[in-house]
This record gives structure tokens, C-alpha cells and sequence, in this order.
């Protein structure tokens, strides 16, 4: 059987292949952010954190840049989004993570930007694994709850999943979508919840740990669906 060729998109290539020219110096420098970021991410993939690197098929163009997206998957169907950032003037403005507005040097230290690749990977099998854990939880929630018919993971779903939800759950009184994510503290869900809203707010969100307890999710699980239902926005459950 024949070894795995780990590839990594080449930014030069991407620019070039959608006619985006550039003067001597820029060229350069989009040469050199090519070399070191494909050692990063050939490091990674040595180390069995990263299982491949995609470009996304076309640049998404704002009012006042444009930027060349590339995604990082870390399990089969999970991956981070990762931000090459330019001026409409063709001026390297730097790079920014899973579409967050702060744009960061690409030319800090090679450690820093490493450390910062695997905080995503980190972050993102923790959401691997909360998700696991709501799938023991919903089993139960359905035969011991005559108001739940039916419920179904949607996490690799590839219409539901990029639209911000992670299950479907239905209920006697109609269908309720969810978002799942898993929280540190309370800061860390206002935090997460203000920007899920933001995106998604007719989407309820459910903030949930690894082995929280089944009464506890249950509990906040159905005065979620009725916050839902009387449409008391947000919809949202706090971990307290």
C-alpha cells in the first residue's frame, strides 16, 4: 500500500489561479509566507494533528479586502478556517482564524503561529468531544421523555452543519434545531453565545460539559425547547 502524500496548498499558486498579480516585493513575500506556512502544517501532519489542508475554491472579496481561505481538518469531517488577508490594493494585511475579525502578522514567530494552529485543534476535538458525550445523553432523553419523537446528529451534515446546527430534535409540540457547544466558564459562554446569535439567531444554542449530569441536561434541555416554542429570544441555556 502506498504512503500518504501530505499536500499543502501553495498561497502563490492559489493567487495566481484566480489572475491576482502582484508587485516584485509582495511576490516575495507570499513566496516566503509559502515556505514557513508549509512547514507548519508539514509539522503538524508529522505529529498526527492535522490529516489535511484544502483551499476554498474561489477568494471571498469585501468592500476593502479579499482573502484566500484554507481549511485545516484535524478529524475526517472537522477542520478550522484559516485567513491569507490582502488589500484590495494587493498588500499583504496578514492572516485571522475561523473568520474572526483580528488579523495577526504573518510574519511573527514560526513557534507563535504553530501554537496558535494547535489551540484551534485542541478547541475543536474538545467540541469532538462533547458532542460524543450529547449522544449518550440523547438516547435516554428519548426513552424516558414521552415528548421527544425522534432526534438526529447533523454535526457532518453538509447543508445543517455550516448553517450553525448540530442536532435536530423533534418533539410532540414540533422540531427543534440545536447548537452544542461546550464551556469553561461564564464569561466564555456570553462570549460564544453573543457571536452564535449574531450569525444565527433563531438557532437555539445548549452549553453542556462532558459528563454533566443526565438530570441536569434534562432539565435545561426542555425549558430550552420551551423558551423555543413561546419564542422567548434567545434561546439559549446557560451552564450555571
Amino acid at each position: 500500500m502506498e504512503a500518504k502524500v501530505f499536500n499543502v496548498p501553495s498561497l502563490a499558486v492559489a493567487l495566481g489561479g484566480h489572475s491576482f498579480s502582484f508587485e516584485k516585493g509582495n511576490s516575495m513575500a507570499v513566496l516566503k509566507l509559502d515556505k514557513v506556512f508549509s512547514g507548519i502544517f508539514q509539522e503538524l501532519y508529522q505529529e498526527g494533528l492535522v490529516l489535511s489542508v484544502k483551499e476554498h475554491y474561489q477568494p471571498i472579496v469585501g468592500e476593502k479586502m479579499f482573502s484566500i481561505l484554507f481549511k485545516v481538518f484535524f478529524a475526517e469531517t472537522k477542520y478550522f478556517k484559516f485567513f491569507f488577508k490582502f488589500s484590495l490594493e494587493r498588500k499583504i494585511l496578514g492572516f485571522s482564524l475561523n473568520g474572526y475579525d483580528t488579523i495577526l502578522s504573518p510574519f511573527i514567530p514560526k513557534e507563535e503561529i504553530k501554537a496558535l494552529f494547535m489551540s484551534e485543534i485542541r478547541n475543536g476535538r474538545f467540541g469532538i468531544e462533547i458532542e460524543k458525550d450529547y449522544m449518550r445523553f440523547l438516547p435516554l432523553f428519548k426513552a424516558n421523555n414521552r415528548c421527544c419523537l425522534s432526534f438526529k446528529n447533523l454535526t457532518c451534515d453538509p447543508v445543517y452543519d455550516p448553517i450553525g446546527v448540530d442536532f435536530l430534535i423533534k418533539f410532540e409540540q414540533g422540531p427543534m434545531r440545536l447548537q452544542l457547544k461546550g464551556a469553561r466558564n461564564y464569561t466564555d459562554q456570553q462570549r460564544v453565545a453573543d457571536k452564535h446569535f449574531n450569525l444565527y439567531p433563531l438557532i437555539p444554542l445548549m452549553f453542556t460539559f462532558v459528563g454533566e449530569k443526565y438530570s441536569s441536561r434534562k432539565k435545561r434541555l426542555i425549558l430550552l425547547r420551551n423558551l423555543f416554542l413561546s419564542e422567548a429570544f434567545p434561546f439559549v441555556s446557560f451552564l450555571k
